[in-house]
Formats: C-alpha cells, structure tokens, sequence
C-alpha cells in the first residue's frame, strides 16, 4: 500500500459581516477575476470526546457539496507560520460518509491514542468562488472563498459566521495572499487567525495536553517540567508526518525529541526518582531505534546521491544501483518503524510520556534551578574534555564519534539549563553544536564508507570499482573534517563560551 501524498494548502483569513463585499481585485491588482457559481458544503467533523485533534489543530472530516460524492480529509499543521499566511498539510482519503477511513485513523493515532473518533459537529457552507487568474486570464494565481456557514455541535452549539479564506494556487506568489488580505481588510474586514472553521464552531477547547508551559523557571521542577513538555510535544507534533514519510524531517524531529528527552533525564539522574527516570529512558530507545534505523537510511541515501552526481556521467548508473539498494533497506526499516507506531506498545509509551509530563518524578523540585543545573552541566563538560586528552594524536574514527557523543549530550544539558542562564547558556551550547557539526559529518562519511565497503563485495566488477570511486570521495569528506576538527575544539575552549560555569 501506498503512502497518502500530502498537498500544503496556504491560506489567509479576513472575518467579514454578512453586508460585505468582496472589492474590485482587477483594478487594484494585475489580475483577472472568474466568479463560479455557489455551491453548498456539508461537512462532519470527526473527533474524540475530548477534542483531542482540534487541541492538536489536526482536523479530520468529510465534505460533498449536496447530493454529490465527497471525500475524507486530514488537515495537519506545519511549523511554518509566516504571519499572517497558515500552511498546513491536506491529505484526502477515499471512503463512504459515516465510517472513518482505516488509513486516515492511522495517520492521527498518535495524537488520539485509544479514544474512539465521533462526530462532533456538522458544517453547512455556502460558498461563493472568486478564481483569481493572471492577468492573461490562463494562470490560476489565487482562489477566494467567500463562505457563509451554519453550525451545529454534538454539544448543542448552533450558530453562524461568515469568513473569507484566500488559498494560494500553484502559480501563485506567497505575497499575492498578503496583497489580497490587505485589500480586503481595507474594504472593511478584520484580521482572521489560524481558527479551523470546526474550531470555531466548537467554542473554547480543553488546554492543550502537552506543549509550552509556563512553570517557574527558577525552581528545578519547573525546568524538568518545561524540558519534558517540549521533548514530548515534539514527538507526538511530528508523528503524523512520520506516519505520511514525506518529509525526512519529520523522522529526524521525533528522533532528536527521544535522544534529547532521554540525555536529560541522564543529566537529571541524581535529581530525579531513578527507576521512574530508567523505565522512561527505556521506553524512549525503542522508539529512537527504530526512528534512527529510517533516519541513518535518509542520511546516507542523500549523501550517496549527492556524491554521485560528482561522477563522471558513465558511472552515474552504478552509482544509482547503490542508491537503490539503500531506498531498499530504509523501505524495509520504514516498515518495521511504521508496525511498531500502530502496535499497542507506542500507545502504551506515549500515554506513559503524558503522565511524565504531569507528574515528573523531580526529588527537590524546589531547589533552585541554578543551584542545580549549572553543576550537571559543569560535569557534562569536564566529561568532554576528558575525553578529548585521551584521544591522542592520530585518533580513530569511533574515538571521535564517542566525543561527538559527549558533546551532543552536554550541549543538551546546556540547552536544558538556557532558560535559567539565558544568553551564556545559549551560546555555550551554539558552540558545540558547531563543533558537534564536525565530527557529525566525519562520522557520516565514515559510515558511508563502511556501507560502500559491504555493498562492493556482493557487486558486480563494474559496480565495485564506482563504489572505489565513492569511497575515495567519502575520504575525502573525512579528511576534511579531520582537519576541521582542531579548530573547531579550539573555538569550543574559548573561555567567554564556558565561563559561566565556574
């Protein structure tokens, strides 16, 4: 079965009253305009009792304009939010009215977990489509929406609103959403926000179930809170998208969420109840296994394309069959990732990570914060330069990768500790991430290279002397990083970085 292939809508909103008038575009912009016919939209929204979507701002629904066929659609947020433009993620699924589509459940299951979806409410709209076309009349640019709505919610809500919704059209410019906006907030319109039209008619949600909270950030409680919170809002933020596989970065957020969440709670460890503190880390690996299994395949798909396409063109095919058998391997780790994200195991890990959030098991959560932090990540430090004494001077790829290891895990700490330090902590941990960057790319090279090893000896001559080729580039790659990697510990060192420490 094939992924569902998302499309972003991009849009912006005006409310307007029922006497508005849409203004004359054609002669305000370089545009024409085709007006369509009004059509009626039924739509049911399909959510859990406690509007667990709707807190997310995911939306799930079936529309058909009146006695015509209609379709399911999915409407998932994305982090990009350029003021006052809202883009999301549409994904539409086949299925009759009345039962939500098997694969569309799927996709939110993380964010409703075991809680069964229902109607919750009903949307009649009556739209009138305004086509903005280029001015030659051939391109579509823009579409504008004018839609007058009636509601009703499984609560006995009732109601009306009218609002106008200007989505962006392939041919279209981002700015031409911000042109049209203006001209009808000038006609008399007020701004609208990123208000789904179900949410709207629902009324005030419950609070969100996890993301950024405002805990005192000058008690340690309120630090491991607020670190909890975002680690887990991350994970289940992005496990839709993991689930669609469209984006890489996806895999690579939720990924980062489980590392950070469990080095912090290592950090933590002497702060926190250390079984509870163990049995949330131990959750936590199984799923970073299996996210870093399909995340290790993305890495090294792109950087063996991109290595490829330095080849003479000849030895592009072969470079591909190589390709190719790594799109195999991340195939088969997708699927292993995706059984597991619908097993009842990640059900039962993530409502265990909610519960953390609520009730972190912090031992003194009234210490105060500096008190506590700066001595862990005073500690992480000494663990990082330890390290590196003993490296030597011509020291082995897997020693590096350890220090990468132990500097990813301080600059964690770091970050854990910028909301009570702010600036110093910040930059401390800006420089090591870059010096992180470094033996980052040394170590996939270095990976690069002992999968183009084991993949030469099952290939054909031809095939195996392209993967020679490969190979000289990604030691290359390494030689480079090799060298990097002096100035970027000595940059690290720099005194005003970790001063704040002492």
């Amino acid at each position: 079965m094939t992924d569902p292939v998302p499309a972003l809508e991009s849009e912006v909103k005006v409310e307007v009253d029922d006497d508005f008038r849409v203004p004359d575009l054609p002669a305000r912009l370089e545009v024409t305009v085709a007006t369509a016919p009004e059509t009626e939209l039924v739509a049911t929204y399909y959510d859990t009792a406690d509007l667990r979507l709707a807190r997310w701002g995911a939306t799930l629904r079936y529309r058909a304009p009146t006695e015509a066929p209609g379709h399911w659609t999915v409407k998932l947020p994305t982090e990009d939010r350029p003021d006052p433009v809202l883009s999301r993620q549409e994904i539409d699924f086949a299925g009759e009215p009345g039962e939500v589509p098997t694969e569309a459940a799927r996709l939110v299951r993380g964010l409703t977990r075991r809680q069964p979806l229902a109607a919750v409410a009903e949307l009649t709209t009556l739209r009138r489509r305004h086509l903005v076309l280029a001015h030659d009349g051939r391109r579509p640019l823009a579409e504008i929406d004018d839609d007058r709505v009636r509601f009703h919610t499984s609560s006995g809500r009732k109601g009306s609103f009218r609002e106008i919704e200007v989505e962006l059209q392939a041919g279209g410019r981002r700015s031409l959403l911000t042109d049209i906006r203006r001209l009808l907030l000038d006609a008399g319109g007020r701004p609208g926000d990123d208000t789904p039209k179900v949410v709207r008619a629902l009324g005030e949600l419950p609070p969100a179930e996890v993301g950024d909270r405002t805990d005192d950030d000058s008690t340690l409680g309120g630090v491991v809170t607020r670190a909890l919170a975002g680690s887990v809002h991350r994970l289940l933020a992005n496990d839709p998208g993991v689930r669609l596989g469209a984006d890489p970065e996806a895999v690579h957020q939720a990924r980062v969420a489980t590392r950070r969440l469990r080095s912090d709670l290592s950090t933590l460890s002497h702060l926190v109840d250390r079984e509870w503190a163990a049995g949330v880390r131990a959750e936590l690996k199984g799923i970073g296994a299996r996210l870093g299994a399909v995340r290790d395949a993305d890495v090294l798909i792109d950087r063996l394309r991109t290595a490829a396409e330095e080849l003479p063109v000849e030895d592009q095919g072969a470079a591909a069959v190589f390709v190719g058998r790594l799109d195999a391997e991340r195939d088969d780790a997708r699927s292993s990732l995706l059984a597991y994200l619908d097993s009842d195991e990640y059900v039962d890990v993530l409502e265990d990570l909610l519960m953390a959030t609520d009730d972190p098991r912090v031992t003194t959560p009234g210490v105060p914060a500096a008190e506590a932090l700066r001595p862990l990540v005073a500690k992480r430090w000494r663990a990082v330069k330890r390290r590196v004494r003993r490296l030597g001077g011509d020291p082995a790829d897997d020693d590096l990768h350890k220090v990468r290891i132990d500097i990813k895990r301080c600059r964690y700490a770091a970050e854990l500790a910028a909301p009570v330090f702010g600036r110093p902590a910040r930059q401390f941990a800006k420089g090591l991430a870059a010096a992180q960057g470094v033996l980052g790319d040394l170590q996939d090279a270095a990976v690069a290279e002992r999968w183009l090893r084991g993949a030469a000896s099952q290939a054909s001559a031809d095939e195996a002397l392209v993967a020679g080729q490969l190979v000289a580039l990604e030691r290359a790659h390494r030689a480079g990083s090799r060298q990097a990697w002096p100035g970027a510990w000595r940059a690290l060192q720099d005194a005003r970085l970790s001063g704040w420490l002492d």
